[in-house]
């Protein structure tokens, strides 16, 4: 997807009616830390370096650019156990759960969420899922070590300061493409 759960922060707006949503978002936000921070592994691969948000989506996104740029640059437990790589290509909304499940998300109009969802359980489903995303996530980290470079040598760290440069640079583009589209204030003719 774009930036991934972890992007979503209580104090973004959400319309009247979308609390269930909004509040199922921020439980899976919590729950996905709370496997980093026990010792799981994420591999986040996320999309901000094409951004195809429509203008009155520009608010929602430089909010969940924020979020994750805050929280990147926190000293948060769970960092210790994600890898973050930037597609330079919108990516699908999966998850792939160890052994236990390989689930995407699909939409088919532009909506909140992924109204559409495909959920395997059947282990071969799981590994060649497993398999597929492996092969993505190695080609993708070479991509974001090149070009957001880094100077960790921790792989890991080097990664999410990668990432970082990424999204302060979409949100600068963000911020601009807003900028744009202000109205303009009207000269006054005498």
């Amino acid at each position: 997807g774009f930036l991934s759960t972890l992007a979503v922060g209580k104090e973004e707006f959400f319309q009247p009616g979308n609390e269930k949503y909004r509040d199922a978002l921020l439980e899976e936000k919590r729950l996905l830390l709370h496997l980093a921070e026990r010792g799981c592994t994420l591999r986040c691969i996320i999309s901000p370096t094409e951004i195809d948000v429509r203008t009155h989506r520009l608010p929602h996104a430089m909010q969940r650019l924020r979020n994750l740029i805050s929280f990147l640059k926190s000293n948060h437990p769970a960092h210790q156990n994600i890898y973050w790589v930037i597609s330079p290509f919108r990516q699908q909304n999966s998850y792939i759960i160890g052994s236990l499940c390989f689930s995407q998300g699909f939409k088919s109009e532009v909506v909140h969420g992924y109204p559409l969802t495909l959920r395997q359980t059947n282990a071969e489903a799981i590994r060649s899922a497993t398999d597929l995303q492996q092969v993505l996530f190695e080609r993708l980290r070479s991509h974001t070590l090149a070009a957001f470079p880094s100077r960790h040598r921790d792989e890991r760290k080097g990664l999410r300061m990668s990432t970082l440069r990424c999204l302060e640079q979409a949100l600068r583009w963000c911020e601009s493409a807003a900028d744009a589209n202000k109205p303009k204030p009207r000269s006054r003719r005498k």
